[in-house]
């Protein structure tokens, strides 16, 4: 066994409760030092003890959490078997979660102690043996947890941990449930963008991480959304374009298999939704350090299409876009040029406006964009 001897005095809920701390302290110092090879057979009075209903129902804070040590540390143990039934199991594990919740406040007294479990949890990649019960209620609190609790106050070891915590459950899953995959995508978009800035980073890490685990949940989500009369579980389905470039934002490459929907759309007989997917694409090409038009050349000569668009609403969308291009994307701006040029002359009064305006915002802002085609068409 372990350097120092194992407490000689059981646990149990009947115990006074200073009493029973005290005993909880002394099996939690003595399970931290125990190494997975060594002789566990002085473990069965406490395996059995921590799963007593008189101490998982125990009301006291304290003591709760030093049974959730105690049986992190059996777990890691015993890995990757455990010495309990499957519902003893689920009782530990909703317990976890619950104890969890104790990061939130990094002033607390117990702080150290809740992020010892947090750090077991991780290290031990204990989840694993949740996913082998039937138990989507209790991934789902977790998730639910780690992003209400996660604060602008934690350190990097904090988010680091519970990134990988969901990262094993989403690695060891058949497939990732779309209400766990929702509370991953509310925190991508307004308002928990805003609101959450913390929980925003946490979901921008996670997805970067888990990119390759998630991507097939995400394209069948964008393949349902994007398909009209195709409802999904989601309850993010009315925030679909809202996702799509949030994402693209944070990790381009997981829309790899949603953009040729997106070309689709823009061919819509549906004004709105071209109009719509017009908008938005703008949007994702303009965007600071966006690589998407270099890369993806087939969708970015379908966009610049939609200048010539039977409807002008559309054709309008399309030179109002055109002053963030030739100020900010200057690989893109030859494409813009001639396009804008066009518009000057177009058969419809508001497009001719707006072109017109695009160019003397492009003037003011800086003169040295202006081209002596710019300028002589508007003044034409």
């Amino acid at each position: 066994m372990s350097k120092s001897q194992a407490p000689n005095k059981e646990i149990s809920g009947q115990i006074e409760k200073s009493e029973l701390l005290e005993r909880l302290k002394a099996w939690a110092g003595f399970l931290s030092e125990i190494d997975q090879e060594e002789d566990k057979s002085e473990l069965n009075q406490i395996c059995a003890s921590l799963v007593s209903p008189d101490l998982l129902e125990y009301q006291d804070a304290d003591v709760k959490l030093f049974v959730a040590c105690c049986a992190a540390d059996v777990l890691r143990i015993y890995a990757p078997e455990a010495p309990y039934a499957d519902e003893q199991l689920k009782e530990i594990f909703m317990m976890f979660v619950e104890q969890l919740r104790g990061l939130e406040d990094i002033e607390g007294k117990s702080f150290k102690r809740y992020f010892y479990l947090l750090e077991n949890l991780a290290c031990v990649k204990t989840f694993i043996l949740c996913m082998e019960l039937d138990a989507p209620d209790i991934i789902l609190s977790l998730f639910r947890t780690f992003f209400q609790i996660f604060n602008d106050r934690h350190v990097g070891k904090v988010q680091t941990f519970m990134v990988d915590i969901m990262m094993t459950v989403m690695q060891e899953g058949d497939s990732i449930p779309q209400d766990v995959m929702d509370i991953i995508l509310m925190h991508v978009i307004q308002p928990y963008k805003s609101r959450k800035p913390a929980a925003h980073r946490l979901a921008k890490e996670l997805i970067n991480k888990s990119a390759t685990y998630m991507e097939p949940n995400i394209q069948k989500f964008f393949n349902a959304a994007l398909m009209k009369g195709l409802e999904t579980d989601s309850g993010l389905h009315s925030r679909v374009y809202d996702l799509i470039k949030e994402l693209n934002r944070v990790c381009p490459s997981i829309l790899l298999a949603v953009l040729p929907q997106l070309q689709e759309k823009l061919k819509s007989s549906d004004v709105n939704e071209r109009l719509e997917v017009t908008r938005l694409l703008a949007e994702m090409f303009s965007d600071k350090g966006s690589e998407l038009a270099s890369q993806n050349k087939q969708l970015w000569n379908c966009f610049l299409r939609r200048f010539n668009d039977i409807e002008a609403a559309v054709r309008a969308e399309c030179v109002s876009t055109c002053k963030n291009f030739i100020l900010n994307h200057l690989k893109l701006s030859d494409d813009c040029y001639s396009n804008l040029c066009k518009r000057h002359r177009d058969p419809d009064e508001k497009v001719r406006l707006e072109a017109v305006k695009v160019v003397y915002a492009i003037a003011s802002e800086d003169i040295t964009r202006m081209t002596p085609v710019l300028c002589v068409d508007t003044t034409a």
